[in-house]
């Protein structure tokens, strides 16, 4: 007389726990499905590793449901985001070819959201995915795919200063060319600033005045007017490290200084940087992904893991709890996050 419970997902023998433990090894611990397969079949399961992988996509649909409402919410009007692309490799036609992820982060609400496009790079990837959104801000390095937010009079355009400043080093350690030192010392000026900032525990008012400050502006101006004063000599003798380090400079001086604007802006894109790692890692792993659909798989996986460690919580006990949330038919997902939204 007791209603049945459920504790399998539909069309599966795939329990929450064991969809937990799968996705954790592979998106987690980077175990690829070969050596997953072969550790259960050395624990007396009789499994075949297509299952594995069907039952990941069973998770995957769920969980395409929990991406759709991070979207929404780090994609809010006046968002400030970070973006970045990766390389990867797909399996097409048995040949194995270059393609890219993308990963967009929102620091103030902890969403990671990774999102591939059939592997392109290009810039309508970016456009679909932001579609009708009016975030405030956008933080990039200057990748081309990238320039259509110069036109985009409602998006300030920020880009990465850290960029420039490798360009630099590259110039002085690998070109030997002295005049990047002066480049060099100036903006790792810049960073001593953030950093009291963040020591002291400025607010985001704080900041944006100290920004302002004349001991900036005079850092900047001393940039200007060396990159000025680079650019116009003739005939110099210098490297292609301290060619690209200019080019770089000179054509992104805005969007590199547009940070002073705001007091939530982000001097460089090192946050995207540090989201990207996760898939670097197994991309290194796993060495290619044997379809599009492999590629927009982990993209959902990773986005869920990787908003979950942002946001502090157990990316274990969240897959377990957001699974079991679903086999049942709770709604629980959002709070399980912990989200400042929920």
């Amino acid at each position: 007389g007791h209603p049945e419970v459920v504790t399998k997902f539909e069309g599966t023998k795939a329990t929450p726990e064991f969809l937990q433990a799968i996705a954790y090894e592979v998106y987690v611990k980077n175990v690829t499905f070969g050596l997953l397969h072969e550790w259960l079949t050395d624990l007396g399961m009789t499994i075949s590793a297509n299952t594995l992988h069907n039952w990941l996509k069973k998770g995957k649909k769920h969980l395409d449901q929990l991406i759709v409402v991070l979207k929404s919410i780090a994609l809010e009007k006046d968002s400030i985001v970070n973006c970045d692309e990766t390389w990867c490799k797909v399996r097409r036609y048995n040949k194995y070819l270059k393609k890219y992820m993308w990963v967009l982060v929102n620091k103030t609400e902890k969403i990671v959201i990774f999102f591939y496009d059939e592997g392109s790079r290009g810039r309508k990837v970016l456009t679909d995915f932001l579609g009708e959104s009016e975030v405030k801000a956008i933080m990039t390095d200057g990748y081309n795919a990238y320039n259509f937010l110069d036109g985009t009079l409602s998006v300030d355009h920020l880009l990465c200063m850290a960029h420039a400043f490798v360009k630099f080093k590259k110039a002085y350690n690998l070109g030997k060319d002295t005049s990047a030192q002066k480049f060099i010392k100036l903006i790792q000026h810049l960073y001593d600033l953030e950093s009291i900032y963040k020591e002291k525990g400025y607010t985001i008012q704080q900041i944006y005045e100290a920004r302002q400050s004349e001991e900036t502006s005079r850092i900047e101006q001393e940039l200007r007017s060396l990159l000025k004063e680079e650019l116009s000599k003739e005939n110099p003798k210098r490297s292609y490290y301290m060619d690209q380090a200019l080019n770089y400079f000179d054509h992104f001086k805005e969007g590199l200084f547009m940070y002073r604007k705001d007091g939530r802006y982000p001097i460089d894109n090192n946050l995207a940087e540090r989201q990207v790692r996760p898939f670097t890692a197994l991309r290194k792993a796993i060495q290619h992904y044997g379809s599009d659909a492999g590629a927009e798989m982990a993209a959902v996986y990773l986005s869920v893991v990787s908003t979950v460690k942002l946001a502090g919580q157990s990316v274990w006990r969240f897959l377990v709890d957001f699974f079991e949330d679903m086999v049942t038919g709770g709604k629980k997902h959002l709070k399980l996050l912990s989200l400042s939204t929920t």
